[in-house]
């Protein structure tokens, strides 16, 4: 697999206004607008009051990257975002190619028909947290307890629009904390470019555990683009021994491999103090 970053030489601006200023990725628009001078210290005296208007229009971000044809031959070519706060419309070269609504998730998307060799324009629109939060109410018909929501300081006076949202508490204000609703893209994008089978993750599920035998799965979960065979190997790294070894079909798609495994006479862990904390 072939990973690139691509946090660099993003830009900003306020929609519908077109002035486009430097953004730092992973951030926030927040932190985006202080940056430049827009707004001042949200954190200093009563700075929060005048800084509400943030979280109500919507902003854009983007970038443009170079693209090796060598990358685009891959079977696979997907764009991966580790964090999109919150509702964000995903655009590359002109195409619509996701609607993310949920900020505590990873987001990826196949990009194979839509990126091209040379320069790639990548485009995220962020929708205002607040007014969807407030369709979201108005489609439910009640408003809802939250009481760390501080909307009176948002101007939204009884409406506390947080429970709608897949989106951080703690932005909507805290008894420990200011209001500020904010957007962005909140951790790492990156390409990922792959052939034929990607290992999604690993998990190792310790069913028991003694002094004599220790007896584990590695649950494998995985993306396959073909019917193939493949070799489960599971290795223990400190040891440079192959503990489990398992020829697998597998089908075309997302699936789960589970390889049962046990070691002997385990060297068990021991936390500071107790003994010696052996690590497989």
């Amino acid at each position: 697999m072939v990973i690139t970053g691509l946090n660099d030489s993003w830009q900003f601006s306020q929609a519908g206004l077109e002035e486009w200023l430097p953004a730092i990725v992973p951030g926030t628009v927040h932190t985006d607008l202080m940056m430049n001078g827009v707004i001042e210290d949200p954190f200093y005296r009563t700075n929060e009051h005048d800084q509400q208007w943030i979280d109500k229009v919507e902003w854009k971000y983007r970038t443009s990257f170079e693209m090796d044809p060598e990358i685009i031959e891959h079977d696979a070519v997907e764009l991966f975002f580790h964090g999109l706060d919150t509702y964000a419309c995903v655009f590359l070269n002109g195409h619509l190619l996701l609607e993310a609504d949920n900020m505590f998730r990873t987001w990826h998307v196949n990009i194979k028909e839509v990126i091209i060799s040379g320069e790639n324009e990548l485009e995220i629109h962020f929708k205002s947290p607040v007014r969807k939060g407030l369709s979201e109410q108005g489609a439910y018909g009640l408003r809802l307890m939250a009481v760390n929501d501080q909307s009176e300081n948002g101007g939204l006076g009884p409406n506390k629009i947080s429970v709608f949202t897949r989106k951080a508490g703690y932005h909507y204000g805290w008894d420990w904390g200011p209001r500020f609703v904010t957007s962005g893209i909140w951790r790492s994008v990156e390409m990922h470019a792959w052939n034929q089978l990607r290992i999604d993750n690993v998990y190792l599920k310790q069913s028991s555990v003694s002094h004599e035998i220790a007896v584990l799965e590695a649950i494998v979960n995985l993306t396959s683009l073909c019917e193939q065979t493949v070799d489960v190997i599971v290795d223990n790294f400190s040891d440079q021994i192959i503990v489990a070894c398992q020829i697998k079909n597998i089908e075309k798609g997302k699936q789960q491999v589970v390889l049962s495994f046990s070691i002997e006479n385990p060297r068990l862990w021991w936390c500071n103090g107790h003994g010696r904390p052996e690590l497989y």
